[in-house]
């Protein structure tokens, strides 16, 4: 964002809206990001550190209708309770 937040730290639509500027980020591959403006999504291409193409991503994101009428909502309280102790295996590596 041209103020310094980070994407994360920006409501969609005020993302969504606002213009694009170049962000230094490190990490272990090359990425080329491209944001539309006013459109809702996003598409990444990424690159080995020998420039090799391997690998694109595209983010489709739409903005949830929100009129506030959800702001007091209460779980029926004859829902069983969450339990207190993930379950097992919930953070097991795929392979």
């Amino acid at each position: 964002m041209p103020d310094g937040r980070g994407m994360g730290e920006v409501p969609l639509p005020e993302w969504s809206a606002s213009d694009r500027v170049p962000a230094r980020h490190t990490i272990d591959h090359g990425v080329l990001s491209w944001h539309p403006r006013g459109r809702d999504y996003s598409i990444r291409w990424f690159f080995r550190p020998d420039g090799d193409f391997f690998r694109w991503y595209a983010n489709l994101e739409a903005p949830p209708p929100f009129d506030g009428t959800w702001r007091d909502f209460r779980p029926d309280p004859s829902w069983a309770a969450l339990p207190r102790e993930l379950p097992h295996g919930w953070d097991r590596v795929e392979t």
